[in-house]
Parts: C-alpha cells; structure tokens; sequence
C-alpha cells in the first residue's frame, strides 16, 4: 500500500497488529487510528497528525516516539508500563 505525504482525512488502521513495513504519511490532517498495535516496534509515526492518535492496543512504551505535532487526543489506555 502506498499513502500520499500529506493525507487530508483521517487514516483509519486498527486492524493492523503490526507496524513492520508500513510507510505512513508525513502529515495527517485527521486522526489516525492504529488501536491494534500490541508493540511499537518498527513504527514511525507522522511528523504532524492534525487529530487524534489511537494507540490503545500498546501495553508497553517502548521503542514509540510520538509526532512532533499532535493537535488531538492521545489514546493509550492499554499502557501497563511507560519505560
């Protein structure tokens, strides 16, 4: 699948268990929803998402660094550990 740079909408990927390969715009001008990530391994978020970010399905921190920009909600309700 290949995305655009800038994506004008929200981007919706919760059935996504995981990251590897994945090539996500470098702007999302919505939310991006990604609820079904159980690892942040291999992930590179946007530099800027003008919404929301669904990350519920993390149980650890580890390894995410999160946008620059992020002019949303940050969803990360299934954190049991913030190292």
């Amino acid at each position: 699948m290949v995305l655009p740079e800038i994506l004008n909408g929200d981007l919706d990927l919760n059935g996504l268990t995981s990251a590897e390969g994945i090539v996500l715009p470098k702007i999302i001008n919505g939310d991006l929803y990604l609820s079904s990530l159980i690892s942040a391994e291999g992930l590179v978020l946007p530099q800027t998402i003008n919404g929301s970010l669904g990350l519920d399905g993390l149980t650890s921190a580890e390894g995410l660094v999160l946008p620059e920009t992020l002019n949303g909600y940050l969803y990360l309700n299934g954190l049991t550990s913030a190292e």
